[in-house]
């Protein structure tokens, strides 16, 4: 028997295929326009804060704070519409519950007890220590002479409370968001992972910074192997110089007379 194929089937096929091309390249370009028209400010209008006009404790406002403490599990709601209860929700005045922040400060002591063992120190880990790592509780470090010597001597901040904090990651997402500004007028600045705060980002991101931290992950796969990827990581570190650095050894990478420019010896 000789085979038979459907003279139609291939018209069938591309008729499928333009079909998908013309929804792909639809999608693609509805897309292309909302980032055009709205891509600048996106990021700014979910994050602008509002003195807002509604009493804390009004029904409108114990409705929309309900809403978000409905949700358990940020898989229960899409992302988008996560933001907008929470943009929503900024039409509310703002007002401290004074229990629940004592009480999230007792909890934090008992499991943590951050004012005395959130930096290791020479005061709390004396040279001779085996340092048991947090995560991989496997891991033990063996605190040898001249790893002590890389401790700053006691706790900074053990004593201090700030009334506005911001804390400021290195994802990138509030490039284009201006709130450099906002971030620069808290009281104190967290940045995680040494995030770029150059005269090229400060508008979006600031450069106040009175804590930055630096994940070993970061140092291994962006500032190892070459020369240049070194040199990158010295510069890096000295636009912090001024700053709090956790780990005490920084510092000495810095120059001392604040060129950032001048390299190390």
């Amino acid at each position: 028997l000789m085979g038979y194929s459907d003279p139609t089937s291939s018209r069938d096929l591309l008729g499928n295929r333009s079909l998908c091309f013309i929804f792909i390249c639809a999608f693609g370009l509805v897309t292309l326009f909302q980032q055009i028209l709205y891509g600048k400010n996106y990021i700014k209008r979910y994050l602008e804060r509002s003195e807002g006009s509604l009493e804390f404790n009004s029904t409108s406002c114990k409705e929309l704070r309900q809403e978000i403490t409905d949700v358990k599990v940020l898989t229960m709601v899409k992302t988008s519409e996560l933001f907008e209860r929470w943009r929503n929700l900024q039409v509310c005045k703002w007002e401290q519950n004074k229990e629940e922040t004592d009480n999230f400060k007792m909890s934090l002591s008992r499991c943590c007890n951050a004012p005395s063992f959130l930096f290791t120190t020479k005061r709390n880990t004396p040279s001779g220590t085996k340092l048991r790592y947090e995560v991989d509780t496997s891991g033990i470090l063996h605190i040898s002479p001249e790893i002590f010597k890389m401790f700053p001597d006691d706790m900074p901040y053990s004593k201090s409370q700030f009334k506005k904090c911001a804390v400021i990651g290195n994802g990138g997402i509030i490039k284009n968001s201006k709130c450099g500004r906002e971030i620069d007028a808290a009281d104190f600045v967290f940045r995680c992972n040494i995030p770029p705060i150059s005269d090229m980002y400060s508008e979006d991101v600031g450069s106040k910074t009175d804590l930055v931290t630096v994940n070993p992950s970061i140092i291994t796969e962006r500032y190892t192997h070459t020369h240049t990827n070194v040199t990158n990581y010295y510069y890096k570190i000295c636009s912090y110089c001024k700053y709090q650095c956790l780990g005490e050894s920084h510092k000495n990478m810095c120059p001392q007379s604040g060129n950032p420019h001048e390299r190390p010896v």
